[in-house]
């Protein structure tokens, strides 16, 4: 039984990367007009985000990455920083023999397998662009993670050792007496 919790856990680890990359295909798949309008809709919330702290609108429609070609391009680091995330976690977590390499492979076999598919597509087109900006947002994703992973095992291990220690602090012998081991 033990055995099939840990084998479910694993999978379930896995499923957060599945969905993006199914995201991932998905946007791929779709129609310039689709996808044109999307980028319009985020591009537009996100000037609104911008403004609501406290960067006036003009200035922010003025900036380069407001022009829809370079809001565009730069949507692959979004699109690729949560994959970056999902697959480091597993990876880090459960397969913990080389994850950010392993991490970084997965990532980039996504990345590769999109751009293939946007250069067989008769509506899109392969773009080596787009593999450096993936590889950007994967980058920042699998880095992060494994340092925020890192850290929190650190600190838990801080954590162990200082419990094990005032543990160990507090034992009394059996005149009442404190007695440090």
């Amino acid at each position: 039984k033990m055995k099939d919790i840990v084998r479910i856990k694993k999978i379930i680890i896995w499923l957060p990367a599945v969905f993006i990359i199914i995201i991932i295909l998905a946007l791929t798949f779709q129609s310039p007009e689709k996808t044109g309008t999307l980028s319009m809709s985020v591009q537009e919330a996100t000037v609104s985000t911008v403004s609501n702290v406290g960067i006036d609108r003009k200035k922010a429609i003025q900036c380069w990455w407001y022009n829809f070609s370079n809001f565009r391009k730069l949507a692959h680091i979004g699109e690729y920083f949560p994959l970056g995330i999902s697959v480091a976690i597993p990876f880090c977590l459960i397969h913990k023999k080389k994850p950010i390499i392993f991490s970084f492979f997965i990532c980039a076999i996504v990345s590769l397998i999109d751009q293939i598919l946007k250069g067989i597509l008769p509506t899109r087109e392969f773009d080596e662009k787009d593999l450096m900006l993936d590889l950007i947002g994967y980058a920042m994703g699998i880095l992060l993670t494994a340092i925020f992973i890192k850290i929190g095992s650190e600190k838990k291990k801080r954590d162990a050792q200082r419990h094990t220690l005032s543990d160990t602090a507090k034992v009394k012998n059996v005149n009442g007496k404190d007695n440090i081991t």
